[in-house]
Parts: C-alpha cells; sequence; structure tokens
C-alpha cells in the first residue's frame, strides 16, 4: 500500500546521494550551459545532501498526466540508467526549466541528482531538483605598503553560492515508483505553501489535496489523536476539545502551515518530560496521515464553527458543551477522573439560566 507521508525521520536518515550533476543557468540565454561532471570531496557532498535533506519538506503532487509526461519519463529514466544515461536525461529536465522560466529566473546552477532512502525495508530511488542562485561573495588579500600599512585588496569571487540553504530557490523530490501516495514534493524559497505556476507547470503536476482540506484534516487528526491520547499524558483538568481549540488557533494566527510549530502549539504542557511524550506522539500520529512534512496556506476558514466547540458527554447522556474561545478550565470546567468508571464534573459560574 502507498505511503500517504512525507519522508520520516529514519527515511532522511537513510538518504545517499548515488548521482550528482548542475548545469549552469544564465538568466539571459535560452539554454543552460551543460557540465559533464562535478567533483565533490566528503565536505561537499555533505553540503549538498543537507541541501537535499532540506527539500524533504513541502506541499505534495500529483503528476496532470503521468502516462503521458516527458518530465515523468525523464525521471524515470534517470531512476533506471546507467551515469552516462543520467547526464543525458539531466541536460533534458534543465533545459525544460530554462523554457518553462525563461524571464523569471536569476542566474545559477540547475541540480539534478538520484538518490535513494530506505522505507519499509526497501531501498526506493528517488530524484531530486535544487534551483540555487548565484551569490555575491568576496576575497580579500593583505597588501603592505613602504611605510607598513596594511590594506587589503577585496575581489568578488564570480559564478560562486554559499554554503547555506537560503540560496536554494526552489526545489522538488520525485518518486516514480509509485512507493509513496504523493508524486511530488515540492517548494520555493519566497513561499512556504504552493510553488508559482511557471514551476507547476515545469513539473507538469498539480497539489494533491487543497490547503482547505488539509487545514480540515490536521484539525480532525489532532483531535482524534487526543481522544486516544493515554490519560498519563494529559494535565489535570484538560480535555480533548482544548488540543482541537489549539489546533484551530493555530490556524488562525499562522499565515502558513509548518509541523514542528503545529504541534508545539497544541502540546502546551507545563511538564516537561510529559510534553516531550505527548508531542513525540502527535508528531508520528501526523507522519501516519501525511499531514508531516507539507507545507500549505492555513485556511481556518474551512473548519465549521460547530468544530470550534468543546462538547463533553456523560454515561447518563448529560452534554455539557462551551465555546472555543478557551480550554475547558478557562471556561470554568473540571473534568477529575477519580478512578475507574469514576468522573466528576465541575462547572464554576457567576450565573445559571434556564433557556427555553
Amino acid at each position: 500500500m502507498a505511503k500517504e507521508s512525507a519522508l520520516s525521520q529514519e527515511e532522511k536518515q537513510s538518504l545517499k546521494l548515488n548521482n550528482f550533476i548542475f548545469h549552469i543557468i544564465i538568466a539571459k540565454n535560452d539554454t543552460p550551459e551543460y557540465l559533464d561532471a562535478v567533483q565533490l570531496d566528503a565536505s561537499q557532498e555533505t553540503f549538498f545532501r543537507d541541501r537535499i535533506l532540506d527539500t524533504c519538506e513541502g506541499t505534495q503532487y500529483s503528476f496532470k498526466d503521468k502516462e503521458n509526461s516527458n518530465f515523468v519519463e525523464n525521471c524515470k529514466n534517470i531512476v533506471s540508467g546507467d551515469e552516462e544515461g543520467f547526464i543525458k536525461e539531466s541536460r533534458k529536465i534543465a533545459s525544460d526549466f530554462c523554457k518553462q522560466h525563461k524571464g523569471t529566473m536569476s542566474d545559477g546552477v540547475f541540480i539534478i541528482s538520484k538518490i535513494s532512502i530506505v522505507s519499509s525495508g526497501k531501498t526506493i530511488p528517488l530524484v531530486a531538483l535544487l534551483k540555487v542562485d548565484h551569490s555575491k561573495v568576496y576575497q580579500y588579500k593583505q597588501k603592505k605598503d613602504e611605510k607598513g600599512h596594511i590594506e587589503a585588496i577585496i575581489t568578488e569571487i564570480k559564478n560562486s553560492f554559499v554554503e547555506h540553504k537560503s540560496a536554494v530557490q526552489k526545489w522538488a523530490i520525485i518518486d516514480s515508483s509509485e512507493h509513496f501516495l504523493w508524486d511530488i514534493l515540492a517548494r520555493e524559497r519566497s513561499s512556504s505553501s504552493e510553488v508559482a505556476d511557471y514551476f507547476e507547470k515545469f513539473l507538469e503536476a498539480s497539489p494533491r489535496e487543497t490547503p482547505s482540506k488539509l487545514t480540515q484534516k490536521s484539525v480532525s487528526t489532532v483531535f482524534q489523536w487526543a481522544r486516544n491520547l493515554d490519560k498519563d499524558l494529559i494535565p489535570e483538568g484538560a480535555t480533548p476539545p482544548d488540543y482541537r481549540h489549539r489546533a484551530i488557533q493555530y490556524m488562525h494566527t499562522h499565515d502558513d502551515f509548518e509541523t514542528e510549530s503545529f504541534v508545539k502549539a497544541v502540546v502546551a504542557d507545563q511538564d516537561k518530560t510529559r510534553r516531550a511524550k505527548a508531542r513525540k506522539l502527535l508528531e508520528e500520529e501526523l507522519v501516519k496521515v501525511g499531514i508531516s512534512g507539507q507545507t500549505f496556506e492555513t485556511k481556518p476558514g474551512s473548519v465549521p464553527f460547530s468544530k470550534n466547540k468543546g462538547t463533553i458527554k456523560t454515561a447518563e447522556n448529560v452534554t455539557i458543551q462551551w465555546p472555543g474561545k478557551g480550554d475547558a478550565q478557562e471556561s470554568g470546567i473540571l473534568v477529575e477522573e477519580l478512578g475507574k468508571n469514576d468522573f466528576v464534573v465541575t462547572i464554576k459560574t457567576t450565573n445559571v439560566t434556564y433557556p427555553d
């Protein structure tokens, strides 16, 4: 069964670079300057591996027409081919990238790498693409004059890029093996959600799920997870609707979803040990449902208003409900478990009315 999640931490740690090349992008030129090989020492390979690991989070995309896509065919040939075939297909992909981004791209390099990860006990081949901008880098030399004064002479190093992920403008991971439910994980530096239209057109893909759907899915996943959470990991007086409320609040206060900050916002607990355990469990649940590792624009309006209410129902069929302006305790409701099948619900209020 195909996996819905992005790459897990274990899968990321298993990532290997099998083939690597980049071609030079000059904005004013119609075609790239093609290279035949790139020599990397150990530290440089680590740098590029780290940059590729940065690409393992993004929006999930599906190919629009997988059977007839030239881009898909290029990726399949890279995965199944030898070194010579890899270079040949990398040139085709770089050329198409230039054509699709003419007038919108800056000088830099376009990296194509055949990588592999271990997932579910199998080695899965993937293709990684990165567009890295050229950066202005200076070097200086010291010059001593006749009086012994030392002067620095600064010169610019041409065609350079720095070892920092901020230099990566666009990135994508492509799975042509159908091991994952998604075909592509993609992201751009200028946006933490969906990629620009021309990059999407180059990839011949569209988002697998809408931001509204992902927002709803994130909130509902938190609630279902909280309902099944071990009581020893829930702070005294807290209820599952409290976790859902914090998930909804996150969507209102953040323009874009990011897994780590979402988990921190949802699991609030003064007990550090209990908090760490609960956060780890929520992260694992988000991986299972395919939310973890995705980035998308939050759509709080897509969550029905009724979902922002806290509700408790007792064995005696008594329902207690409060608005989603805070957790249960902030609304004056305290739930205590005294023992097996023995609960006490306390409501503290300044007034009681009896509506029609």
